[in-house]
């Protein structure tokens, strides 16, 4: 398993708003939909990765006002998978 960390190049799509106010979180904050544009906002990270086999991860602060059935598509050589997270709850992908 290939250690490390560069996204190259993020995309938000959407208004988001920036917050601190519920941790754990990591570095300095997260954004959130500010209870608005539901299944209409997203974000997007890319990184230019060696050949290899890589671990995805993705951090989030679970809370009972967050959405239950949030998908997360990860696209890898082989094509792409679609993964449902639970930020209610500490589950993992």
């Amino acid at each position: 398993m290939k250690s490390g960390w560069q996204v190259l190049s993020t995309r938000n799509a959407g208004l988001w708003k920036s917050s601190s106010a519920k941790a754990p979180y990591v570095g300095s904050g997260y954004y959130h939909d500010d209870n608005g544009g539901k299944g209409t906002r997203s974000a997007r990270y890319r990184a230019k990765l060696e050949p290899g086999r890589y671990e995805v991860r993705l951090s989030y602060s679970p809370e009972a006002n967050r959405a239950t059935h949030v998908p997360v598509k990860v696209h890898h050589r082989g094509g792409e998978k679609t993964h449902i997270l639970n930020p209610v709850s500490y589950n993992h992908l």
